[in-house]
């Protein structure tokens, strides 16, 4: 059977702005080892990203998936939690990285993208030296950078 009916209530569809970072926070726990990165927004995004490299040439790029956004459109939730594999040759996207807790050079930046996916809505860099970006992939660079308090 079809469905039947007048048109969706568009009224109540939240509105689609870009949204904002409004905390965000870069973990490690050295005993399991695991990084977990958090971030929320105060609009629905399009998921992120997250960029670790310590040289610009090995670069790892993990999706940063939402795992609960408001009803009304208001807020999203993405967090992601990456094991640490000692074999680069072993890393699997999303779910474990080379870098360990205690990486000397390590570099990042979290970014979240628009409601559609398809544009960086905001960014925050964290790391040692997140100006290093700019010589890397400027199409990666984040002039926010992560307050580490």
């Amino acid at each position: 059977m079809a469905c039947t009916g007048g048109d969706a209530d568009t009224a109540s569809m939240p509105t689609d702005v870009p949204p904002a970072i409004t905390t965000a926070s870069v973990t490690c726990d050295a005993t399991v080892p695991r990084w977990t990165f958090a971030v929320q927004t105060d609009a629905w995004t399009g998921n992120g990203q997250v960029l670790l490299s310590t040289d610009g040439e090995y670069v790892e790029k993990h999706t940063l998936y939402s795992q609960s956004a408001a009803a009304d459109g208001t807020s999203d939730t993405l967090e992601l939690k990456l094991t640490v594999e000692p074999d680069w040759r072993d890393v699997t996207l999303g779910s474990t990285t080379v870098f360990n807790c205690n990486e000397p050079d390590l570099t990042g930046i979290l970014r979240v993208w628009t409601r559609a996916g398809d544009e960086e809505a905001d960014c925050r860099a964290f790391g040692v030296a997140s100006e290093r970006w700019t010589t890397w992939d400027a199409s990666a660079t984040c002039a926010n950078v992560l307050d580490p308090g």
